[in-house]
């Protein structure tokens, strides 16, 4: 094909390459199917001064300190994704906004002047009462004082056979077992020269020298000794006297 034609071109059509295209390819640009090729000197020497000014402008920052490059290999990708590599990424940005921030294990931290409240203790359990009833279910069928011309140093607290019978305050077991006329009775100390009588039971569930805490079973209810009849025979005594049982326990809280 002769030089300057075009393969393109139809025939008869006028050569439309403009003077100054025409110019230029004098200059080194000259057109080959189509293609433009530069062949100067100078071109080259722009295209490599604007490249160097794009690295050196992603390179430096605008303080004019070299910003570290991201690693991206498959490793360090990998890292980034699991929960360590999450936590260390929240702190990061905790840390540019200049608070602590929850790495993620359910704690979350409170902002900054706001007071965690710390939680309420538990209720102190009611205190037990110093003074008990020495028996549940029962009917007074006989008071303190004299009957039948002699002396009834206690009350009696009538139930059936069998119903538990517990100390009214702790102390110290005196007696516990056959005791004359009171049958199986159990005695307990309580210092200060205080000691009750638990008498005609059917069965003694202590021992002797034995300390017992208040409201503990210490007998089963009954009839043995002088009685005419299942019930609880029951006697305060202060020092050697005895004294009345019922306003003794009402002044302690207890009615008898």
């Amino acid at each position: 094909m002769p030089h300057g034609k075009s393969q393109d071109r139809p025939r008869g059509s006028r050569n439309l390459i403009s003077p100054l295209r025409r110019d230029k390819s004098a200059h080194g640009w000259r057109s080959r199917r189509g293609r433009h090729r530069s062949g100067g000197a100078h071109s080259r020497r722009i295209v490599a001064v604007g490249a160097s000014v794009v690295v050196s402008a992603s390179v430096f920052g605008l303080g004019g300190s070299a910003a570290p490059a991201a690693d991206t290999t498959p490793a360090a990708v990998t890292a980034a994704r699991t929960p360590e590599g999450l936590a260390d990424r929240g702190s990061e940005r905790a840390a540019r906004n200049g608070r602590p921030s929850a790495r993620r294990t359910g704690q979350v931290t409170p902002p900054d002047g706001m007071v965690k409240a710390k939680p309420s203790p538990p209720p102190k359990p009611a205190p037990a009462p110093a003074w008990v009833k020495p028996t549940r279910n029962y009917r007074v069928t006989s008071g303190f004082g004299y009957r039948w011309g002699t002396a009834h140093e206690g009350v009696d607290l009538a139930g059936p056979t069998g119903t538990p019978i517990f100390t009214v305050r702790a102390g110290t077991v005196k007696l516990a077992g056959w005791h004359g006329g009171y049958g199986y009775a159990v005695i307990v100390d309580h210092g200060n020269g205080v000691e009750t009588l638990y008498g005609h039971n059917s069965a003694v569930l202590v021992r002797e020298g034995q300390r017992v805490r208040t409201g503990q079973r210490i007998a089963r209810m009954g009839s043995t000794g002088y009685s005419t009849g299942p019930h609880l025979h029951f006697e305060v005594h202060l020092g050697d006297d005895p004294v009345n049982p019922v306003p003794w326990m009402r002044k302690r809280g207890v009615q008898l």
